[in-house]
């Protein structure tokens, strides 16, 4: 059996989480004390971006493989994967931030917005790819053993 073309299948589990993470990666992270002291990554981009834009340059890798990922094992693992090493980066990202902003007590700093939502679609985001690749591999190996058993 030839293997099938990906088309157009969006995993909405891998799609939510990915538009999470870049969402949180985007919006305010941090606020320390009574100081205006937020950052982002979109305060990051705006300052040169750097090395900051690779994990919005993932996540964008990881969106577009989800669209693909209910119909290709190979697009869910790019998505998973690619989304995975974005989360990396983000943490890489943030704790320079904290180096770069000079804070010094991370206890008093207010948590913001932006790393609820990166928590909240890193996690769903790595769950939705490992649903997705094993739901392909599961209905890959149950139409095996139709034909195997039921040929014709």
């Amino acid at each position: 059996m030839a293997p099938s073309r990906a088309r157009l299948s969006p995993d909405i589990g891998l799609l939510a989480g990915v538009i999470l993470t870049t969402l949180g990666y985007l919006l305010p992270w941090f606020r320390l004390g009574r100081r205006e002291w937020f950052t982002s990554g979109l305060h990051l981009l705006g300052e040169g971006g750097g090395w900051a834009i690779l994990p919005l340059v993932l996540l964008g890798v990881a969106l577009v493989a989800a669209l693909f990922a209910q119909s290709s094992a190979a697009a869910a693992t790019v998505s998973l994967g690619s989304a995975t090493a974005a989360s990396f980066l983000v943490v890489i990202v943030v704790a320079a931030a904290l180096v770069e902003g000079g804070v010094g007590d991370v206890v008093e700093m207010t948590v913001s917005v932006g790393l609820i939502l990166m928590a909240l679609g890193i996690g769903l985001t790595v769950v939705a790819g490992i649903f997705a690749i094993a739901s392909l591999v599961a209905d890959s190996a149950v139409e095996r053993l139709r034909a195997r058993h039921f040929p014709g």
